[in-house]
């Protein structure tokens, strides 16, 4: 399943960034800017045996050179994606059932370059 790219596509056309840019699919590559988003599909619940849903977890990383501004950026990734139902993303994507906030966001501290790190954990339930 590829269900990051329409979570980094519709984040993009919420205004939360640019896929590719400052919006990276599965980690942050060497050369990602200070401030930036890693989304990670990281496995899921067992799937209904007779619905073909799939119920994958997803993991939202930012990266920010300030608490606050990392702090503002996870806040905005939780309230697009917190909660979602009923709805198809991006076009030609995955019909998602819902996508749920997992706990609070958190924060990680700081990485080995000394920007701040937190994480959003999300499932979702999307058809197959």
């Amino acid at each position: 399943m590829n269900i990051i790219k329409d979570i980094g596509e519709y984040l993009e056309a919420q205004g939360v960034g640019t896929v590719g840019t400052n919006i990276f699919l599965s980690g942050m590559p060497d050369d990602a800017p200070a401030d930036c988003i890693a989304i990670r599909e990281t496995g899921g619940v067992t799937p209904d045996a007779y619905i073909p849903t799939a119920e994958p977890t997803i993991q939202v990383m930012v990266r920010a050179s300030a608490y606050a501004t990392g702090a503002a950026k996870v806040d905005s990734v939780v309230s697009k994606l917190h909660q979602k139902a009923n709805a198809t993303l991006m076009v030609g994507g995955y019909y998602f059932r819902f996508i749920l906030l997992l706990g609070e966001p958190g924060h990680l501290g700081r990485d080995e370059q000394g920007s701040e790190m937190f994480v959003a954990n999300f499932r979702a339930k999307v058809n197959r």
